[in-house]
């Protein structure tokens, strides 16, 4: 069964934090090591009677193009994560969720995940658990 897509896309801070978290640092590892490496080009195949700051302007002026646009992807790379992520972690919320209520002996909704989210067959396994206990729970409390 297809459901509406969700609007929230962050739900999960501890997950899906935590995988921001880890994009920015890696874009920032990759951004330090690519401006490294255009400045250590310069320097070794630039003017030999250039200072370190002139090599350091000249790499500068010449991928100021790349450097903007470096810094303009963090905010899609970031949200292309909590994006995806919420693939997962919006599944697991709701499983958490709905198991919390049949571990305190409460009614417990059908889980159905939408389309495109991961772990889908967790929820036919849920339900089936769900509905065994039910059934369990009825024959014991009918039986006098």
């Amino acid at each position: 069964m297809a459901r509406k897509q969700r609007s929230q896309k962050y739900v999960d801070s501890a997950v899906q934090g935590f995988l921001a978290r880890r994009i920015i640092t890696h874009w920032f590892v990759f951004f330090l090591a690519s401006t490294v490496s255009i400045v250590a080009l310069e320097f070794f195949m630039g003017d030999p009677n250039r200072s370190i700051g002139g090599h350091l302007a000249a790499a500068i002026s010449q991928h100021a193009f790349f450097f903007l646009l470096m810094v303009g992807l963090v905010p899609s790379f970031v949200y292309d994560t909590i994006k995806v992520s919420h693939r997962f972690s919006g599944p697991m919320l709701r499983f958490r969720t709905e198991l919390r209520k049949l571990a305190d002996g409460q009614e417990v909704q059908q889980l159905s995940f939408r389309d495109n989210d991961f772990w889908k067959e967790l929820s036919a396994d849920f339900n089936r658990l769900s509905e065994k206990l039910k059934s369990q729970s009825d024959q014991t409390t009918s039986t006098p």
